[in-house]
Parts: C-alpha cells; structure tokens; sequence
C-alpha cells in the first residue's frame, strides 16, 4: 500500500513538473528568481550570468562572451517575436524582418531611382528604377622572359642575332616596353614596345655586332606597367685569328658570393697557335650590369702549351647586391680572346640563421633539448661530486 502511495505520488510530481515549474534557489555564486515555464519568456540571472528559459517555441538564449545557446529542441524549434533569425522558417510568426522575428510582413522602403534631370520625367511613383552595382575582380598581371639570360661570341666586325621571347601569363592585355643599358653600341633590338593579348607571346630579334674586342656586360629590361624584369646580357668580341683559348670558370658553389667576400673562380689558358713559349697578358674585370668596371687587374706571364690555376677576387664591401660579370681578356700579338661568367652578389647567411629563418619552431625545439640535456649533465655531475667529497 505505501509502495502504491509513493508511485502515485511520483507520477503526479512529474506531471506537475512538465505543467509548470516554480522555485527560488540561492548560493555565493548565483541566485534564481521564481518563475513559472509554460510558453517561455521568463528569466533566470545572476551577475555572472542571465538565462532565458523557454518550452515550446524558443523566445531567448543563454549566452556569454564566449557562448550563445537556444533553449528547445534541435531543428524544431520557432523563435519568439523579437529575437534574432535569418530567415522567415525560423520564426512563430512567420517574417523575418531586419533579422529579428515578427508576426506581420516585412515593409521595405523602396530604393530611390535616378533623379531626374533638367525636368524631366522621372520613374513612375511607386516604380523607381534602381541601378546594379557591378564588382570586378582584380585581374592579374603578369609577363615571362626566356631566356633569362643571354650570352654571344662574335668577331670583331661581324654581327649574330639571338631571339628574346616575352609571354603575357596574365589575364589583361599588356604593353611591355623594352630598354638596353651598358651595352647600348653593340645592341640593337628589332622592337623595343610589344603589345600582347593574354597568353600571347612574341619574339624580338637581338642584333649584336662587334664594333671592337672586349667583354662587355650590360642588361634588357622590361617593363609593364609596375612590373620590371632584367635579362643579363654579355658580349665576347674577340679576334677572328686566336693563338689562345681561354677559360674563366666559377664553380657553382662560389658564384654567390657576400658584398666585400672573395670570388673563386678557375683560370685556364691553352696555347693552340702560338709557336713557342711565349708571354701573354691577362686583364681581369668585374662589371655590373650598366657596364661599370667594379675591379680591375692585368698580370703577364709566359706559356708554353697550356696553363690552369685558381684565382681569386676580392668584392668592395660596398658593392650592392645583384648580379655582376667576371670578365677575363687575354692578349698576344694581334691575338684577342675573352671568356667571361655571371654570378651573384648576396648576403648570405650562416647554417644557425638559415635554421632559424626556415624553422623557427624546429630551432626553439633543438634549443630546449640542448638546454635540458645540459642541466641532465649537471644534476648527474653534481651529486658525483658530492659523493667524492663526502669520502
């Protein structure tokens, strides 16, 4: 019998439990007003945080600065008069108006149309016209060079021709304007303004000629609106009659080299005409790529068939980064030959800065490990040491 007293009671409890629900309850850390749940608007807040509490429809959240939830249940729910929606499925009364819910549809002031000028007759009341607002993309710009560089032996008097592609690999048509520096008297260019469609390419013809006998450096540059590329050019003009070939080689792994550092390079010289041992005089140069001379050094010194030896150049500290040419001419009798290479001026940096610019969390986790196994080595050297010292 009290077994079915206790049931009956419990089942009433939870009936009145989902009919209504008031209660007050109070702690330090928060304070919850009566009130009454049936249909939703009420309150419960403290000064930490305010809840709004809802069955059926949703009519308020519970939020902070870093939460914000509904009350009800998932999908189904519809959002009271005056809260916030996106659209009009979501709301009790059917409208979402200015992202917050209402039960009469949402008014819309019409959009002004063009004023009329002069007088004349406008858009009908009611009626007026609004313009579109059209937002382009930004289109890219953007050109290719090939080659990148460009190299030519020729005699002293004759002529060659090379051909310099330019590609448009943007999205606009595009006008690339080019100019020669540093080797403006022995290079002639058959279009110096190109204009191109994109993915359209043309061709302009190089047209060299060997006025006299030198290695000269100089530079094609290309512009197109802000964009700005440099072709590396170098001219050999030598002699048509050579008694001796020469080679100037810097190895890739010098042809980088820090302002104020020391180029490497590899000098060999071969008698192939000359019919003895004979005396011959080498000129080395350093050019940029305006044709200025940014070192200078002749030696002489007698060969019989062929001579190969390292030599070294040592950069001004003030030499600006880019690239530059290393010129080597040598002269005997009316005999000219020239050989010459490009490389870099760069400031280069250490292994430790190369870590440290490519992975810097890579280096701070080698740097703890180092640390950590320098304080292991410690702790372990200490108590040995105390042991030693206690006997």
């Amino acid at each position: 019998m009290v077994n079915a007293k206790i049931l009956v009671f419990l089942i009433v409890f939870m009936l009145a439990m989902n009919v209504s629900h008031s209660f007050q309850t109070n702690s330090s850390n928060y304070k919850n007003f009566p009130l009454i749940v049936s249909s939703g608007g009420d309150i419960v807040n403290s000064s930490a945080y305010k809840t709004y509490t809802a069955t059926g429809i949703v009519a308020g959240v519970i939020n902070s600065s870093t939460y914000k939830n509904l009350l009800g249940f998932f999908y189904t729910w519809l959002l009271a008069n005056g809260q916030a929606c996106t659209a009009n499925n979501q709301c009790e009364g059917g409208f979402c108006c200015s992202n917050l819910c209402q039960s009469t549809a949402c008014t819309t002031p019409p959009e002004p149309g063009p004023v009329p000028s002069g007088g004349g007759g406008g858009a009908p009341s009611g009626g007026g016209g609004g313009g579109a607002i059209i937002t382009q993309e930004e289109e890219e710009k953007g050109f290719s060079v090939s080659p990148s560089s460009v190299k030519t032996k020729i005699i002293l008097g004759g002529s060659s021709q090379q051909t310099l592609t330019i590609r448009n690999t943007g999205d606009v048509a595009l006008t690339v304007s080019l100019s020669v520096e540093g080797v403006k008297d022995y290079l002639f260019l058959s279009d110096n303004i190109l204009t191109l469609d994109p993915a359209q390419a043309a061709d302009v013809t190089l047209n060299f000629i060997g006025k006299k006998v030198g290695g000269f450096a100089g530079r094609i540059l290309a512009r197109a609106d802000e964009i700005e590329k440099e072709i590396p050019v170098i001219i050999e003009s030598i002699t048509e009659k050579v008694l001796f070939d020469a080679k100037l080689d810097i190895p890739a792994a010098y042809a980088v080299v820090n302002p104020g550092g020391t180029l490497k390079s590899q000098i060999t010289l071969l008698n192939i005409g000359a019919p003895e041992k004979v005396d011959v005089i080498a000129t080395y140069l350093i050019k940029d790529l305006r044709g200025n001379i940014i070192y200078q050094e002749t030696e002489t010194f007698a060969i019989e068939k062929q001579a190969s030896f390292a030599k070294s150049f040592k950069l001004p500290k003030s030499l600006e980064e880019g690239s530059y040419v290393a010129i080597m001419e040598v002269r005997y009798a009316d005999s000219f030959a020239v050989s010459s290479q490009l490389f870099e001026v760069k400031e280069k940096k250490s292994i430790v800065e190369q870590i440290v610019a490519r992975d810097t969390a890579s280096t701070m986790a080698i740097a703890l490990v180092l640390i950590a196994f320098v304080i292991i080595m410690l702790l372990r050297f200490i108590p040995t040491r105390k042991r030693r010292q206690e006997r």
